[in-house]
């Protein structure tokens, strides 16, 4: 789990460090809380509302705005390997260059990202990793309410240790993920619809067996009742097709639809979101895999409870590619509450839970996980940041194929110091 948060870069919720990161933001001048409540946009929470005074100015070039930047981290982890016991602890660095590039067109939008993370480890040395990435995203407007957007990326990652799904091995395994995508929206007076495809492709290093193709579409129709509030229904499809299968390896080939109606809204700006349940299917190829069957659910619920702070909670409902024993894949639901704070302008305080579940369908295997989090952020000016976070993971395994399989509980403590230099 450790790893997977060093490799997607969460951003940071809390840190044992949270005093010293104040007390150093203490001893420069700071805009007061009253700075922050005029002229905040209907709809935006606190981590999205613009800080002229702080938010990085970037490069012109032309119609493009380009964003540099260098985040540095030290990471101490006290569970390296997510080990039920005898846990080891070790102290990460993970560098990581960026640049963003954005155009500045009145019509039409184009954006441009790339960049590194490179992790080392002061005593384990086998858990060292370099990731990369590189992605695109653009929109082409044919009216103000009607556009298509496409997004293009390639991404080099790792596997975390305490992935549900990951066993032990010598290292972290190492993968390509390509990904595509196309959607076409349409907007009427209170009708609207949108079609939606994309293709992902897991390219898994000396795991060829695991290597998968999934093909995603779906079409979806909202009628707007008032501005406050109106319905929607989805329909969506997938075809998953794993890449090559081995003699003696489980073929996990196959498709399914689901089926969703939900009710979106936005309370003056206050609170909005939506809420959705439905209905989903899943067909296996080979005999002996386990159909999947079952109600479908979300939700993203977000209150700006005071101007200075936005409380977002967060539910889903997925089916999940495995390759743990004769399993056909796992229903996830993940629940989260996050609350952001504004205590001055250029200072942001953290917190946050998650609770995730894990059923393995054909197998005696449900797995349980809880992470909480605290943390701050300290923008000290336009080319400097800082940021503090402490996560706590508690991973839990019940039935008998998860100590067949070698699936262990575990818990384990992750504190980060980082520095965010930007142009």
């Amino acid at each position: 789990m450790f790893n997977t948060l060093l490799r997607q870069g969460l951003r940071p919720a809390g840190s044992t460090a949270l005093p010293l990161v104040l007390a150093l933001a203490a001893a420069l001048p700071l805009a007061s809380p009253a700075a922050a409540q005029t002229d905040i946009p209907r709809g935006v929470t606190v981590m999205e509302r613009e800080r002229p005074e702080v938010d990085p100015l970037g490069v012109q070039l032309g119609g493009f705005m380009v964003f540099p930047s260098l985040t540095v981290q030290g990471i101490h982890d006290d569970n390296v390997f997510a080990a039920a016991n005898n846990e080891r602890s070790d102290f990460v660095t993970v560098v990581a260059p960026a640049v963003r590039v954005n155009s500045t067109w009145s019509v039409h939008d184009l954006k441009l990202g790339a960049g590194a993370r490179v992790g080392r480890y002061a005593d384990f040395t086998s858990e060292d990793f370099e990731d990369y990435f590189i992605n695109s995203t653009g929109r082409f407007e044919f009216t103000p309410r009607s556009y298509l957007d496409g997004s293009l990326s390639f991404n080099r990652l790792h596997e975390g240790r305490g992935d549900p799904d990951v066993g032990s091995g010598a290292s972290p395994t190492e993968f390509n993920l390509s990904e595509a995508g196309v959607q076409f929206y349409q907007g009427f007076n209170k009708v609207s619809g949108e079609a939606e495809a994309t293709v992902e492709n897991y390219d898994y290093e000396n795991s060829t067996d695991r290597d998968i193709t999934i093909y995603r579409t779906s079409v979806r129709g909202d009628y707007r009742f008032a501005e406050e509030y109106g319905a929607f229904a989805r329909l969506s499809g997938n075809w998953r097709e794993p890449d090559s299968t081995s003699v003696g390896v489980r073929d996990r080939t196959s498709n399914g639809w689901q089926v969703d109606a939900g009710v979106a809204f936005d309370l003056t700006g206050v609170t909005f979101g939506e809420v959705f349940a439905g209905y989903r299917e899943q067909y296996f190829s080979q005999a002996g895999l386990d159909d999947i069957n079952g109600l479908s659910f979300g939700a993203e619920i977000v209150n700006n409870f005071t101007r200075l702070t936005t409380f977002t909670l967060r539910a889903e409902s997925s089916v999940e590619e495995t390759t743990a024993g004769n399993a056909s894949a796992y229903l996830q639901n993940a629940f989260s509450f996050n609350a952001d704070h504004e205590l001055r302008r250029n200072i942001l305080l953290h917190a946050g839970a998650g609770y995730s579940t894990y059923e393995y369908q054909g197998i005696d295997r449900d797995a349980e996980r809880f992470t909480g989090s605290l943390g701050a952020t300290w923008m000290a000016n336009r080319h400097m940041h800082f940021d503090a976070a402490y996560t706590y993971t508690d991973h839990s395994e019940s039935g008998a194929d998860a100590r067949t399989l070698g699936f262990n509980e575990w818990d384990g403590n992750l504190i980060m110091l980082s520095l965010q230099l930007h142009l």
